[in-house]
């Protein structure tokens, strides 16, 4: 998937303050695959990356939440979406 995709080289041209939440995930304990989308190693990086491109990063852990969060819960997606928002420069 994301061999067209060069996800490092976009992240380090971000030109906008992120909104990173991060939802449901988890190692298998049996095969030690990744269920999730992204791993907790991986969004740090991914902060990295953001933040030396000279962008704010503002990361939100919701180990709780669905995937498709804005879907399952979209009053919480919401509340974290315009707190988040109502922080940015006017």
């Amino acid at each position: 998937m994301a061999l067209s995709c060069p996800h490092e080289r976009m992240l380090a041209q971000v030109k906008v303050p992120v909104l990173f939440t991060h939802h449901s995930r988890a190692i298998d304990p049996v095969t030690g695959q990744l269920v999730g989308a992204i791993s907790d190693l991986q969004a740090t990086k991914v902060k990295e990356i953001i933040t030396a491109a000279g962008q704010s990063v503002e990361y939100v852990s919701l180990p709780d939440a669905a995937h498709a969060m804005h879907q399952a819960d979209p009053a919480r997606f919401v509340q974290v979406l315009t707190s988040w928002a109502r922080k940015l420069p006017a």
